[in-house]
């Protein structure tokens, strides 16, 4: 499976990135390390999670 991130996901990620980085380097690397490594769980396991109805995402 391959993840693929909505414009606004990666945005949003980006961003994320941005504002650690200025605060606290080594806390950015290891949130985009988590990310990055959870994205590998979710590729290499698409059905882990379970399904739910909720929708947090309106784009």
């Amino acid at each position: 499976m391959k993840v693929r991130y909505t414009r606004r996901a990666f945005n949003d990620r980006e961003a994320i990135y941005d504002f650690l980085e200025e605060r606290s380097p080594n806390g950015a690397t290891n949130v985009q390390r988590a990310i990055l490594n959870t994205i590998h769980v979710l590729e290499t396991y698409p059905r882990l999670g379970q399904r739910t109805e909720l929708r947090t995402c309106t784009s």
